[in-house]
């Protein structure tokens, strides 16, 4: 399957800056999510209900890759405090 980026950015992230579990919005069928630190090295997370739990990462911003059913890839940035 083709996997897409999409240029328009339907997911909302919060609370952002976050000390612990954010929450993804805009998006009903998640296929795979995916943070990165800013040195691009995967971190371990557990997606459950839309939620992904940072509590256990460092201070800093991470990235966040979205991937949804249709194969379409959605990109944005925290800040774990």
């Amino acid at each position: 399957t083709e996997s897409r980026i999409s240029s328009k950015n339907p997911i909302n992230i919060y609370p952002n800056p976050t000390t612990g579990r954010i929450i993804i919005n805009g998006i009903n069928n998640i296929k795979m999510a995916r943070i990165t630190d800013v040195f691009g090295r995967s971190q371990f997370i557990k997606l459950t209900n839309n939620e992904i739990e940072l509590s256990n990462q460092i201070s800093g911003f991470y990235f966040v890759e979205i991937q949804d059913g249709s194969n379409n890839k959605y990109f944005c940035k925290v800040m774990k405090l």
